[in-house]
Formats: structure tokens, sequence, C-alpha cells
């Protein structure tokens, strides 16, 4: 991450003397997952600090290209981009300092609502934006495929381990793997919900907790990290909001994370974000993404840990989004 100092400079002329990193907000560096979020001081009387992102890994590789997008369609919602720098084997993004407090129950509806704003706004642009991956709803059964075919290459390993693994699923033993591969109808049932009401693809945020939102002095709500965001169903990007809900209202943080409905912060929010699709004749559609947000979030948890060389692939996390879409099906009947 030599090349940060250079990159500030070459973006800022004005940057003189840099001072910093005056703050580590995120720093990784294990192996080929490397990544960092670095605040730096100034000499620019425009900038007087700034953010720099480093993502130096190939999973990442469109998150200049996400940052461009909704800097560009939906600015007063997004931190400012100020400037990129995309190479081979990743990317740097430079980005206007912001400053606010945490999202908590009150609040998260309307981070809810602001992400609709920012998928509505960018929807049209997003299909311009070459550097961003897209995945489609008809894709996400293959994800599926892909998913359980690694759960039981490994799922041998995982049950070695005093069940721990098995148990956190929800459904300890082999008896996962049946559950699972009964939910194939299911899945395709939630794909066909989902395009029905004909919602154009947009920015599908990929990370979208209530920890990377955070509320401005002026009442506004800014979203931000977008490292892990598709072009895909923007509807996906609600899941990780509602589980954040859950938590708020249940204390409760930490995996496995739990989507219950009847939380009331989690109905509150469902109604605000999809106020700004056009309201509540799209529940069935939003119902129908919250399983398949956890499949398109299982999948890229398994190819990163594929990537990282992290034996087994991430067998706890993968526990966790097994429950979650147990969870999921429980609740939405096709």
């Amino acid at each position: 991450m030599d090349g940060v100092p250079a990159f500030i400079r070459r973006a800022l002329p004005g940057a003189g003397a840099l001072r910093g990193p005056v703050a580590v907000h995120a720093l990784y560096d294990d192996g080929p997952d490397r990544r960092a979020t670095l605040r730096f001081g100034t000499d620019d009387p425009a900038h007087p600090e700034v953010v720099v992102k480093v993502n130096l890994f190939p999973l990442l590789s469109g998150s200049a290209a996400a940052h461009r997008l909704v800097s560009r369609g939906s600015p007063s919602r997004v931190p400012r981009v100020i400037a990129t720098d995309e190479r081979g084997e990743g990317s740097m993004i430079l980005l206007a300092t912001f400053e606010g407090r945490a999202v908590e129950a009150g609040s998260l509806p309307e981070m809810a609502r602001t992400l609709g704003r920012i998928q509505i706004e960018c929807a049209a642009e997003s299909a311009g934006e070459t550097g961003l991956e897209t995945v489609t709803p008809a894709e996400i059964p293959r994800l599926f495929h892909e998913c359980l075919a690694n759960i039981e290459a490994h799922f041998a390993a995982w049950s070695g381990d005093e069940g721990k693994v098995a148990a956190a699923m929800g459904f300890p033993g082999a008896e996962v793997l049946d559950r699972l591969g009964g939910l194939r109808r299911r899945v395709d049932g939630w794909v066909e919900a989902l395009e029905e009401p004909g919602i154009p693809l947009s920015i599908e945020h990929g990370d979208g907790h209530a920890g990377n939102g955070t509320c401005l002095a002026d009442g506004r709500v800014l979203i931000f990290d977008w490292e892990n965001a598709s072009r895909s169903h923007p509807f996906l990007s609600a899941e990780k909001m509602l589980t954040s809900g859950w938590g708020l209202d249940t204390g409760k943080s930490g995996g496995p994370w739990g989507y219950v409905r009847e939380t009331p912060t989690q109905d509150e929010l469902k109604q605000a974000y999809l106020g700004e699709f056009g309201g509540s004749s799209l529940e069935r559609a939003f119902d129908a993404a919250m399983g398949l947000a956890v499949i398109k979030e299982m999948h890229h948890e398994m190819e990163w840990a594929r990537r990282c060389g992290w034996k087994d692939l991430n067998p706890e996390w993968t526990a966790q989004l097994v429950r979650r879409l147990f969870e999921h099906a429980g609740r939405f009947g096709v």
C-alpha cells in the first residue's frame, strides 16, 4: 500500500505535506486479502482531511466503479468520490471526509428509505457502468447449486468439529443436506416472485447493515462502504438491514444473525423501504428477495474463502448463512 501518498498527491495537487494516516478505520493484510481504509491530513484548504480506501483483492475489482456510480447518481446520499485509481490487482478510492453518529433503531427506517432512493436514482445509469459485476435473479439458482456442492464436499470436516458447525445451522447432522436440497424448488419460486413486478436492476450494496450508514447533523443518512456492490435486484440489499433491525430490537449482535419478522423495527424498515418503490403491493417480491440475498452472499463468501485459501471454505460463516436461509424459507411460502 506504498502508493497511497502518491495517489493523493496526483488527485490533489494542493495536498502538500501529508499527515498520517491520522486514523486507520480498517486494515486487513491476510495473504491475498489486502484492504485498508485510512484517513490523511493534507494542506489543501478544500480537503484538509481525506479518506483513502485501498482494495487489492480481485473479488473487489468493481469497488471503484460502484463508488463512482453512487457518487455520480446520488451525490447527496453517499460519500463524495474525489478520484479513483484502478489497476490490475485492485483499486484505490479517494473520498471526501464525513462525520456523523451511528444509525440506531430510530434512524434505521431513514437509512432504508435512503437506500431505496439511491437505487432508484442509479438504476438507469448502472447499466452503463461496465466495471460493475451483474448478477441477475435468474442466475441465483445456479449459485445455490454451487453452494450446495461446496457444502456437501466439506460437510464431513464440519461435522467432525464436535458437531458445532452443523449445530449452528439449526439441523445437526447430515439431514441439513437433505433440507437444503429440498429448497431447490423454493428458490425457483423466489426468483419468479422477485421478477414478477418488473423492478429494474440497480446497484445492490452487498453489505447494507446499519454499521455502513451514518446520521448527519441535518438528519440525512449517508450510506458508505460499497466495496461488495454489484448490479443486481435492488431488494437483495435490504436483507442485511433487516438483520440489523433484529439486532437493535433484541440487543443481540454477531452470529448466527436471525431474521425475526415480529420485531417492530423490521416491520417499519420493510414498509419504509418499499414506500420508495411503490408500497405494499411489492411485499411478496420483497420477502422472496430475503432468501435469494442470503444465497448470493453465501456464494460470495465461499468464493472469498477459496481465493484466500481458508480451510473448508469458512464453515462458521456458512453455517450462519444456512441458518438465515432456513429462517427465510420458513416465512415465505411459494
